[in-house]
């Protein structure tokens, strides 16, 4: 069974968390980064996160080694912040498949109408696995039309 590695990163207090607990089996959080493992579409998943506290900024580019797929959360009800302008440019330059989930539907239920048309949006609450588990499942995909190409 392959074994892919994903990284979920976003503004603190953006889902991610919440969105870990509803995917992984055994998670592990700690003050400075989550750690899971699921198995989905006959692959194994491991997926890291580090904190979206500032001073854990750096644990970023120490996980961000070898990723297969990254999910940025932006928090719907703060919008697009420069935080998460950062992260779409850093995960830009890693030239690897993402998705954004624009988490908090459940507050604010409308779109950022702005990056939509630029990258894969997915509405979502991490609230419920019925949202994020779908989600996955696209990145997982983009992956996989990424991986047929080269």
């Amino acid at each position: 069974m392959e074994t892919k590695k994903i990284l979920v990163l976003g503004d603190e207090s953006s889902g991610k968390k919440t969105a870990l607990e509803h995917i992984c089996s055994d998670l592990v959080i700690t003050e400075s980064a989550s750690f899971g493992k699921t198995i989905m579409n006959n692959m194994k998943l491991h997926i890291f996160s580090p904190s979206g506290a500032d001073r854990f900024k750096f644990m970023q580019e120490i996980m961000s080694v070898n990723i297969d797929g990254v999910i940025i959360f932006i928090d719907n009800t703060h919008g697009i912040t420069p935080t998460s302008t950062r992260i779409i440019n850093f995960v830009k330059e890693k030239n690897v498949p993402f998705v954004v989930f624009v988490n908090k539907q459940d507050l604010i239920n409308e779109s950022l109408l702005d990056i939509s048309s630029k990258f894969t949006v997915i509405s979502t609450s991490a609230l419920s696995d019925e949202c994020v588990n779908p989600g996955l499942n696209q990145l997982l995909e983009i992956m996989d039309s990424k991986g047929k190409k080269n």
